[in-house]
């Protein structure tokens, strides 16, 4: 089962596409770069298609907004920017960022879009500090100063802090020295979290690995968040329903040059994967069907050979709702073809 595709290199009806005139590389001189970005703030997702760089700049600001009002900010951008897929091979490090200016806050969230990172925001009231983390994928991820930490999961009063009701409950890893509060790219692990490491673990010893940071509560008293990096992959396993793929081919290796664009003509038939528990996974479009398997590797990557590429894919997103996956296909003639793929839940 193969999905059909459209080219619009000179004509853009969907999400992403830089408008251009006959014969114009797309690449070249854009006057606007379109993207859909999704994104979180606290425990609310939302995606929105952005047609201007004015509207992705107001975006940006609203997320500043949302951050100084104690809200954990998260998002990711699908772009056709020539660096969103080219500098994604060679920017998989996590990448880091405390600033006390917005300004620059808001710089460093326009580069790290554009190497295709997946973005983390929050503010520190009591030092004035923005603080930023972004990463290429969710489990493709080394901890190079992370460090393992031996205790018991329990669940326990979250400290004062702003944008966080009272009595709300945190997970915590508890040792004879130190009570660490939980947290997941950024995100404290509350009571209700779907985190896999939670699961099966609570009240029984267990090391786990990750970064330490030191933060201030309302009243000043200082605690010990470590912020865990890893995927829950039972959230994979479920039926989603193809909404978006585009593929951006390049025929040399320079990427301002000779790339065509195509996107997956909106009029096909639906496309379903339904990855089951088991590790088989299966396409269905129309009255077509193929079967296969899928798995997430140990760096965190989800291969699948029923995808429109069949091979292993950067998990960019991933929630009960959405997931965003990308992956890179280098071609003998020095080009490549960068994939980009939407997934929605179907779930009942």
């Amino acid at each position: 089962m193969k999905a059909r595709y459209i080219i619009v290199t000179l004509l853009m009806s969907t999400i992403g596409m830089v408008a251009c005139n006959p014969g114009e590389n797309p690449f070249e001189n854009p006057i606007e770069q379109q993207r859909t970005v999704v994104y979180s703030v606290g425990d609310k997702e939302n995606s929105t298609r952005l047609e201007t760089d004015a509207e992705w700049e107001k975006l940006l600001d609203n997320f500043c907004d949302y951050a100084l009002h104690g809200e954990q900010v998260r998002f990711y951008s699908i772009s056709t920017s020539p660096e969103h897929h080219a500098a994604k091979d060679n920017s998989k490090k996590k990448t880091t960022i405390s600033t006390q200016s917005r300004e620059e806050i808001k710089e460093w969230m326009k580069k790290m879009e554009k190497e295709g990172k997946t973005v983390n925001v929050s503010y520190d009231e009591k030092t004035d500090t923005w603080n930023g983390v972004a990463y290429a994928g969710i489990g493709d991820q080394t901890i190079e100063d992370g460090q393992e930490h031996t205790g018991t999961v329990v669940l326990a009063a979250c400290p004062p802090i702003s944008g966080v009701d009272e009595g709300s409950e945190v997970w915590t890893l508890q040792n004879d020295d130190t009570v660490f509060y939980l947290a997941f790219m950024g995100n404290l692990l509350f009571s209700d979290s779907s985190v896999e490491v939670i699961g099966d673990v609570q009240d029984v010893p267990i090391t786990l690995h990750g970064v330490v940071s030191v933060h201030s509560d309302n009243n000043g008293e200082e605690y010990y968040v470590l912020d865990l990096f890893a995927l829950d992959k039972s959230l994979v396993a479920g039926y989603w329903q193809l909404s978006d793929y585009c593929k951006i081919v390049s025929e040399s290796g320079n990427t301002n040059n000779d790339a065509s664009i195509y996107w997956r003509d909106a009029q096909n038939t639906a496309v379903y994967y339904l990855l089951k528990e088991n590790g088989t996974a299966m396409a269905i479009e129309g009255e077509n069907s193929i079967e296969g398997e899928w798995s997430v590797s140990d760096d965190g990557l989800l291969c699948c050979d029923v995808f429109e590429k069949a091979g292993c894919w950067f998990i960019n997103w991933l929630s009960s709702d959405l997931m965003v996956l990308s992956c890179d296909e280098y071609l003998s003639t020095g080009g490549y073809v960068f994939h980009h793929m939407i997934l929605t839940s179907t779930n009942q």
